[in-house]
């Protein structure tokens, strides 16, 4: 499902000390999604679960049947009655636990690239581009990143899932706390289990734009790499403007000479 109202999306990404994966995605065009244990929220895809009694026991039931189609009505049966015991014999707190454990590492599998909706955001800038010293992948809002599993973030107060409820599943993911508002997300879901890497569509890279306090020499690698690349790459630089206190768009050429 595309994200209305945007025609690109922004990735602001602080100066690497290893050039090579910057590379990959300028020169190769391949994309790092990282797993949520390597996002920055400690929540990330560890929501907290609303259940009920009833509904884990029926949870777990389907999820009995569903990983033994073929068996009887009688071993049903008494599958049914043993997650009741188990239940019973655990007591609230530890069945929780482990239901949630369990859950947390199935959700953790989900691969996520976190985009923004803006290139002047200065909050975004100053936490992940190195206080302006790093840069902005500018994507368009098609292909991959128009696709089913990319969706706008919804902020709430408490980021929950009810797994027994089958048209929640998955929300989660693009659920954050308040907290994080300021950084306007935009993300991209993977399937469960599949490569880190991947390769996009030239296309969808639109533009580089380099931070206003980017060192000379890193900026230079950054030009060569964009005019190697096929199709080349347009590469502005962020500067600011103290008469309307926000940042503006130049040519590089420009704020080079």
């Amino acid at each position: 499902m595309s994200v209305r109202g945007a025609t690109h999306f922004y990735k602001y990404k602080a100066p690497p000390e290893n050039l090579e994966w910057l590379k990959d995605t300028i020169v190769r065009h391949q994309l790092y999604f990282p797993l949520p244990r390597e996002l920055n929220d400690p929540a990330e895809a560890r929501p907290i679960l609303d259940i009920s009694a009833d509904e884990s026991e029926q949870f777990l039931y389907r999820q009995w049947r569903t990983q033994n189609p073929s068996a009887s009505d009688g071993d049903a049966a008494q599958a049914l009655e043993d997650i009741r015991e188990g239940i019973a014999l655990m007591g609230p707190d530890k069945f929780y636990g482990r239901m949630i454990d369990g859950l947390h590492e199935k959700y953790a599998r989900r691969r996520i690239f976190s985009l923004s909706r803006r290139w002047d955001n200065m909050s975004m800038w100053a936490k992940y581009a190195a206080c302006h010293r790093g840069y902005c992948l500018e994507f368009a809002n098609a292909g991959l990143f128009a696709a089913q599993f990319t969706r706008e973030v919804e902020y709430v107060d408490v980021v929950t899932v009810n797994p027994s409820d089958e048209s929640e599943l998955g929300k989660f993911y693009f659920r954050k706390k308040r907290d994080w508002s300021t950084e306007e997300e935009v993300r991209v879901l993977s399937p469960r289990d599949v490569d880190p890497r991947v390769t996009i569509d030239p296309a969808l890279l639109t533009r580089i734009i380099l931070g206003k306090d980017m060192m000379g020499t890193l900026r230079a690698q950054i030009v060569r790499w964009a005019q190697e690349r096929t199709p080349p790459l347009v590469v502005q630089r962020a500067e600011y403007d103290p008469k309307k206190q926000a940042l503006r768009l130049v040519d590089h050429a420009a704020s080079s000479s």
